[in-house]
C-alpha cells in the first residue's frame, strides 16, 4: 500500500512539472512577420510579437496559460485567445481557450505557429532577439 501511495505521489509530481504556467521559452520571444520585407512595414498588420506570457498580433492575441515541451524543440501552449472579429454584445473581444504549438527552425530564424490546427510560418525580424 505504501508503494502505491508513493507511486501516485511521484506521478502527480512529474505531471505537474510537465505542464507549467508561465512564460514562453525565451528562444521563441521576439518580433516575427511573414517575410523580411513585411518586417519593415510600419503598419505591421502581419506582425507577431512574443514576449513573456503573451502572443500579440495586429487583430488577435493570446495569454499563455501553460507551456509543455514537446520533445522536438517545440512547445505546446494553452491560450486564452481573443480576436477582434469575435466580439460580445458590448463589442469586446470574446476570450476563448485555444491549444497551440510553437515550433522554431533549427537556426531559430523561422517560427511555425499552429492554433486549432491552422498553421502559419513567420520569419524573425532583423534586430529581434534570437
Amino acid at each position: 500500500m505504501r508503494f502505491l501511495l508513493s507511486a501516485l505521489i511521484m506521478s502527480l509530481a512529474l505531471s505537474a512539472c510537465a505542464t507549467s504556467p508561465g512564460p514562453v521559452p525565451r528562444a521563441f520571444h521576439g518580433t516575427w512577420d511573414l517575410s523580411p520585407i513585411e518586417c519593415g512595414d510600419p503598419d505591421g498588420v502581419s506582425r507577431l510579437v512574443i514576449a513573456g506570457t503573451r502572443l500579440t498580433y495586429y487583430e488577435w492575441g493570446g495569454d499563455v496559460l501553460s507551456v509543455r515541451p514537446d520533445g522536438d524543440g517545440s512547445v505546446q501552449v494553452d491560450l486564452n485567445w481573443w480576436d477582434t472579429s469575435d466580439t460580445d454584445a458590448n463589442d469586446r473581444p470574446v476570450i476563448r481557450h485555444r491549444p497551440g504549438k510553437l515550433t522554431l527552425s533549427p537556426d531559430r530564424s523561422a517560427l511555425r505557429i499552429a492554433i486549432d490546427g491552422e498553421a502559419t510560418t513567420y520569419t524573425r525580424c532583423p534586430g529581434a532577439p534570437s
